[in-house]
């Protein structure tokens, strides 16, 4: 069984397009499960108490996992992270002294998980 997680504002829910994802990907629809009421992380892990075992492996991106880890901990949960992507650049490299085109976004995303990280620490449930 695959639960996936991920509701958000959006017209169509993160949750429905990762698991169309995991059916391109040779997943059986029947293995499926699918949690997109939920507006935040926080929610995510909330909504899924009661519906799996205490260990549960988690897979994000490397940048969310920290609040991942957090939000199912604070829901009960003995999670395991494991990263689905990395934006990193190492510095060790040329790549890692010239500016990147996606700076911007790296830092936005990565000024929302602090914030994000901020308010899930002010707010345990």
């Amino acid at each position: 069984e695959l639960w996936i997680t991920g509701g958000g504002p959006y017209p169509v829910k993160e949750g429905q397009v990762l698991a169309r994802l995991a059916v391109d990907w040779g997943v059986p629809v029947s293995a499926i499960r699918i949690e997109d009421a939920s507006r935040t992380t926080r929610e995510s892990a909330q909504a899924l108490r009661g519906r799996l075992p205490a260990r549960v492996t988690v897979v994000s991106s490397a940048l969310h996992l920290p609040r991942v880890m957090q939000a199912f901990a604070d829901a009960g949960f003995t999670p395991c992270a494991v990263a689905s992507s990395s934006d990193y650049v190492s510095p060790f490299t040329w790549g890692g002294f010239l500016p990147q085109a996606s700076a911007i976004s790296k830092a936005q995303a990565a000024l929302h998980e602090l914030a994000g990280a901020l308010a899930y620490g002010l707010r345990r449930d």
